[in-house]
């Protein structure tokens, strides 16, 4: 019995390494980066899917001069890699998340901003952010929500938590959920097997999502279908949203807050700020005739 016991142990010991050395070395999530080759697994069809275990762990390695904050506006429309980029504002890292808010903009700041602190010189020196008016908005006959219960999951993650406890155990999580989960091997056989995949979706080392998988959708339907079908989502959602900026109170929204915060961090580390309005603005820009205008806020109201 003894003996079975101890070949069954060292059985799934082994089965765990393997599954472990596979994992690493595929890297499904680009986590690790200890082998990044083209043709075996530099495309990463599976990591925009986890986006905020990613690029919390991404964005240390690459210490950005330009850091770019945002919602899937940001991190599909800004690539880090465009020739444009001037080579002062390199390397440039795309930190925006799809279906994120202001407060996860100001957190992962402050995350990068906690992991350089003992050296100025590896701070961004700009930082830009895809703003989106919609995030700005709130419903005047309602109190503003507390800001601590919009801060959203694995914060733990993120240095500039004060528990070092917590951030180890957010840690040994991730790298275990990367590393000895069968989903985790199942996305490194997913990353294997698209690297010949033109179409394949992909999270590269700079956290841009280049959107190849919108290659054959445009082509099958056009630019013009896939654009109206975006803008009348838009459309929709901002119908269904408040028209004010200003709560019950007469505060501002807490996005707001987040907004004035970034500003703030960004003038005492010497950090140059640049927001981008996305696209939505200007489909929200255009609703607003054709719905009730609130006093204060007009076609001409600017952030």
């Amino acid at each position: 019995m003894n003996r079975y016991l101890t070949q069954w142990f060292l059985a799934t010991a082994l089965i765990l390494l393997a599954v472990a050395a596979i994992n690493v070395v595929v890297d499904p999530y680009g986590i690790f980066r200890l082998v990044d080759r083209p043709g075996f697994n530099a495309v990463k069809p599976a990591a925009p899917s986890r986006g905020p275990m990613a690029k919390a762990y991404q964005v240390l390695r690459v210490q950005p001069k330009t850091l770019i904050l945002g919602n899937s506006r940001a991190e599909l429309g800004l690539d880090p890699n465009h020739p444009a980029w001037p080579q002062a504002a390199r390397p440039v890292y795309n930190a925006a998340l799809p279906g994120t808010g202001t407060g996860t903009s100001l957190r992962y700041l402050q995350h990068v901003l906690a992991a350089n602190a003992g050296n100025p010189a590896a701070q961004p020196t700009l930082v830009l952010w895809g703003v989106d008016f919609m995030d700005f908005l709130t419903d005047p006959t309602k109190p503003t929500p507390t800001r601590n219960a919009q801060a959203g999951e694995a914060e733990s993650r993120r240095l500039m938590q004060a528990s070092a406890t917590d951030r180890l155990r957010q840690k040994v999580r991730d790298y275990a959920e990367s590393t000895l989960t069968l989903a985790a091997l199942m996305d490194s056989v997913q990353t294997l097997a698209s690297q010949r995949n033109p179409y394949a979706v992909d999270l590269t080392p700079q956290g841009f999502n280049p959107m190849h998988d919108y290659t054959k959708i445009t082509a099958d339907e056009g630019y013009w279908a896939v654009f109206r079908q975006k803008d009348m989502m838009y459309e929709k959602a901002f119908a269904r949203r408040p028209k004010a900026i200003f709560d019950a109170s007469g505060n501002t929204s807490s996005h707001w807050q987040d907004l004035q915060d970034i500003m703030r961090l960004c003038r005492q580390y010497g950090i140059e700020p640049a927001c981008l309005p996305t696209p939505t603005t200007r489909t929200c820009l255009i609703c607003l005739p054709k719905l009730a205008m609130p006093p204060g806020l007009s076609c001409g109201s600017t952030l």
